[in-house]
């Protein structure tokens, strides 16, 4: 299952996926608004593209990255993938970036033996095509990614081993820092999902201990000490979460019940 939430006129629309449901759409309130066939998606992201959303796909049926063209407020998306487009290994999990230095976009593609692929996406034959620029690596499973389009901060969950930051510009030395380790470090068993949440001034990383069922906080702009860490138990209106997998943090306002953002 991937998930995130884009802005819209009534709030926020979620973009989520199950691994042979395709990509469906529901309003905050859980109502389902739509859906279109993507194949069997194990993991997705989004960015504005100036009139309407660009989400990225990665379909698991055959490895394969597929990109849509989303009107959030219709709640309505339309496939514009430019011919196919291969990733050449077994899919786990995708993220995009766009370079704040000239606009460019970007998706990095994990791969199950520690593939680490980037893409830069380009506008070809009426769609989106893309291209490999560079090829990252970690030792076992990549399993989930997060981008700060402002840094150019790539943080990738090697599942047995630990949370690591990148550089995401495609022309960087390749220089991995370890922010924490499974075991070593606060994780105990398993990495799970990574997400940013900027806050004001402050940004923070936060990252899935799926094994503990708790998340862990970090500070980015202190070398990525670590804050402090949070579960979500079982509630009157919500349920608790357990081995959590994937995570989406935003700061948008979503309307009177979100106005600082979700999780």
């Amino acid at each position: 299952l991937a998930a995130l939430v884009v802005p819209r006129r009534d709030g926020g629309l979620v973009v989520g996926s199950s691994e042979a449901g395709g990509i469906e759409f529901y309003a905050l309130d859980g109502a389902r608004l739509g859906a279109i066939e993507a194949g069997a998606v194990v993991g997705l992201d989004a960015r504005f593209g100036g009139a309407t959303w660009i989400v990225a796909a990665l379909d698991g049926t055959d490895n394969r990255l597929r990109f849509f063209d989303l009107d959030a407020d219709s709640a309505r998306a339309q496939e514009r993938t430019a011919g196919v487009i291969p990733l050449g290994f077994a899919a786990e999990s995708l993220c995009l970036y766009r370079d704040a230095r000239d606009a460019t976009l970007y998706a990095f593609a994990l791969g199950g033996a520690g593939q680490i692929a980037q893409y830069a996406i380009q506008a070809r034959d009426g769609g989106f095509g893309a291209q490999l620029v560079r090829q990252l690596h970690v030792a076992s499973e990549a399993a989930y990614c997060t981008a700060d389009d402002e840094t150019g901060d790539l943080y990738v969950a090697e599942q047995g081993v630990g949370v690591w930051r990148f550089d995401a510009d495609p022309e960087a030395e390749i220089v991995p820092e370890l922010i924490d380790a499974v075991r070593l470090g606060r994780i105990t068993e398993e990495a799970g999902g990574v997400a940013i949440h900027n806050a004001g001034d402050a940004s923070y990383l936060i990252a899935s201990d799926a094994s503990a069922d708790q998340f862990h906080v970090y500070d980015r702009a202190n070398d990525h000490a670590f804050v402090g860490s949070f579960v979500f138990g079982d509630g009157a209106a919500s349920d608790g979460v357990q081995a959590a997998g994937g995570l989406a943090a935003s700061s948008f306002g979503y309307g009177a019940a979100s106005p600082r953002g979700l999780f």
